[in-house]
């Protein structure tokens, strides 16, 4: 008997474990599913998108090159 009740308590965590890993999965997705959102974790957009810009004028010889975006309390808007 004491055989099946430790058998039974591993096979409990062991399904914990699958559900926590699909919960964190799924979340993940989430967060992943709008990578140019407006939340803490999105990709800077702007930035990428301006730098881009002042990198390509630079080479075509343009001037005055435009100002790159500041980070603000450490992240870039």
């Amino acid at each position: 008997m004491s055989l099946f009740v430790g058998f039974r308590n591993k096979v409990r965590g062991a399904d914990a474990q699958i559900v926590y890993t699909s919960f964190d999965l799924d979340a993940l997705s989430e967060e992943l599913e709008d990578p140019f959102g407006v939340s803490a974790n999105a990709l800077p957009f702007h930035a990428i998108s301006r730098t881009i810009e002042i990198n390509l004028l630079d080479i075509l010889g343009e001037k005055p090159l435009p100002e790159p975006i500041q980070a603000h309390h450490r992240r870039l808007e």
